[in-house]
């Protein structure tokens, strides 16, 4: 579950200058006390089209002239991307996306190869970056 993600995410960055927070976007306002952070970052966040604007509406909260987000995705569905990065736009945020190197692939898909994931392709996995106009 999400608290176990939490636990093992937190037990990777202790005694690191860096914290694991469990985000609701459903609950935006709720975050603004992250919005200190120099770098958020999340992975596989884009998957479910009705979380696609919470999401975007979260960051949209969170971001600022100081800070951006990164975001490592896996791009299931066009539709669903497509939507996200119309509402990221319609919270007057920047994105740009980061090809994986070849370098980087070859370590993801040995990675995947030994989960339920060995036929992803190497351009459905990528890193957005988002930030405040």
């Amino acid at each position: 579950g999400m608290s176990d993600a939490v636990e093992k995410l937190e037990q990777a960055v202790s005694g690191e200058r860096c914290a694991v927070e469990e985000v609701d976007w459903t609950q935006a306002d709720g975050t603004c006390m992250l919005g200190d952070s120099d770098l958020i970052l999340g992975s596989d966040v884009v998957y479910d089209p009705a979380l696609t604007k919470p999401l975007a509406d979260t960051l949209g909260v969170l971001l600022h002239a100081r800070n951006e987000a990164w975001l490592a995705l896996q791009e299931r569905d066009g539709d669903t991307m497509a939507d996200f990065l119309r509402h990221i736009e319609s919270n007057r945020l920047h994105h740009e996306r980061v090809e994986c190197t070849e370098a980087l692939w070859q370590r993801a898909s040995a990675l995947l190869a030994s989960t339920n994931s060995p036929d992803t392709q190497r351009d459905s996995i990528f890193l957005l970056r988002v930030k405040k106009g």
